[in-house]
């Protein structure tokens, strides 16, 4: 009777060691590239619709626990924030991850921090959608009106996977 009492608390333990278990949040299920044009969304305590956004597509490019965002200029994808080789953290789950960084930088003798969080799910095997907040502090800066210090814009991006041209 005591061996079989000992052995039920060994799996007791050992099962519930095994539920207690942080996830692996690097799955491979966003691998790859993905493409969209974000849309804004208004709301309570977002900047108004004056305040600059990313209106061109973009690009999401993940590998496990890294993401790149880039945007398509004239006629190539150049990474956001130019040649700051800016890399996302993605912590990723089944079918939901999510993906951040914060940056800084100079504009014009003006120093500002930029933090930027997307919200990313899966509907189909070629089909992301995504919800991103994005928030600019010109901490630095002389402006007239606070909402050029500090802004937020959010909005919703549907992305679909990308597969480059092959090079010729």
């Amino acid at each position: 009777m005591k061996i079989t009492t000992y052995l039920l608390t060994i799996l007791f333990t050992l099962f519930h060691a095994a539920a207690q278990a942080t996830p692996d949040l690097s799955s491979p299920e966003f691998d790859g590239a993905w493409v969209g044009e974000p849309e804004r969304i208004s709301g309570a305590n977002l900047s108004p619709s004056t305040t600059p956004m990313v209106k061109k597509k973009l690009r999401i490019d993940i590998n496990g626990a890294k993401g790149i965002i880039s945007e398509w200029k004239t006629d190539h994808w150049q990474r956001f924030w130019g040649i700051r080789n800016v890399t996302f953290t993605v912590a990723s789950y089944e079918t939901n991850a999510v993906m951040y960084h914060t940056v800084s930088g100079t504009d014009a003798d003006c120093a500002w921090v930029e933090t930027w969080n997307l919200n990313l799910t899966k509907v189909d095997s070629n089909t992301v959608k995504a919800y991103y907040y994005r928030t600019v502090n010109n901490h630095d800066c002389e402006f007239n009106h606070e909402p050029e210090l500090v802004w937020t814009v959010a909005g919703s991006i549907i992305l679909k996977k990308f597969k480059d041209p092959v090079p010729d």
